[in-house]
């Protein structure tokens, strides 16, 4: 997803050009992202609609539309927190990052980092490497799973003070104190890490956890073959499963989206 993010930004540095040294230089990029998200939502928001739809008509689920559209209701309540949370990770993950990062210079007299060209380039070499690591972890490390939703929600809420953090560096060149380099680069490494990690944690621990509290037990899969298969547990289960996973990915897009538009006010307030 970040990488998506990354082509697009590098794609329309070109004409970003255009807009150097105006009061719309420091948002434009912003800008961009912004409506690609929004309209990746629209376009999430109708596959929602038209798969719920197909949901209707081709699974072997029992009622009307309408007990279809409560069945998904159902699902969403019990991955409220859940979705809060993928929600919340990427809107901090895009509210950071690239609007807030991109707009710190370097505090070193090497010629080469003042370049902002190449320092920000380096920068989403940070951003991404960690966000490629924390990716993996999941599978490397496997006791690295968030498999409680409180924890959860606890790790988002404590991701937010990395605004702050971006904040604080050097973001305005009239800042008196501000944060080294190394912290800076340390701070975008590990927003990235930790979106790589929880993200992947969320989306996998959510319809597992929506799974495993469908209530099947050994008992009712030793009965599957006197059941239809509509009507059999583990079946549902996973059905439940596949609308928990569908939800989520919903609220992903959003979050991407959220965090894109609270970057490009931020960037307009500061100027």
């Amino acid at each position: 997803m970040l990488l998506g993010i990354n082509a697009m930004v590098s794609s329309i540095e070109y004409i970003h050009d255009a807009f150097r040294d105006t009061k719309l230089e420091r948002v434009f990029t912003s800008g961009l992202i912004t409506t690609f998200n929004v309209v990746a939502v629209i376009c999430a928001v109708l596959a929602t609609l038209s798969g719920s739809k197909k949901y209707v008509h081709d699974a072997p689920m029992q009622g009307s539309d309408t007990t279809s559209w409560d069945r998904i209701v159902s699902v969403q309540k019990r991955i409220v927190t859940w979705s809060a949370s993928l929600f919340g990770l990427f809107l901090v993950t895009l509210t950071v990052y690239p609007g807030l990062t991109s707009r710190v210079r370097t505090l070193t007299q090497v010629p080469w980092l003042q370049n902002p060209s190449v320092f920000v380039a380096w920068h989403m070499v940070a951003m991404n490497t960690g966000d490629l690591l924390g990716r993996r972890l999941p599978v490397l490390l496997p006791w690295l799973n968030v498999r409680d939703s409180r924890i959860a929600l606890g790790t988002t809420l404590l991701r937010t003070l990395y605004v702050p953090a971006a904040v604080a560096c050097h973001v305005r060149s009239d800042q008196t104190q501000s944060f080294s380099d190394t912290f800076f680069f340390v701070m975008v490494f590990t927003l990235g890490l930790t979106s790589g990690l929880l993200s992947t944690s969320f989306l996998v621990s959510g319809p597992q956890w929506v799974h495993g509290s469908s209530g099947v037990c050994m008992e009712d899969v030793t009965l599957l073959h006197e059941q239809p298969e509509s009507q059999a547990p583990n079946v549902v289960a996973d059905e439940d499963a596949a609308i928990a996973s569908m939800l989520l990915s919903f609220w992903l897009v959003c979050g991407l989206a959220v965090g894109a538009f609270v970057s490009l006010v931020a960037n307009m307030l500061m100027g």
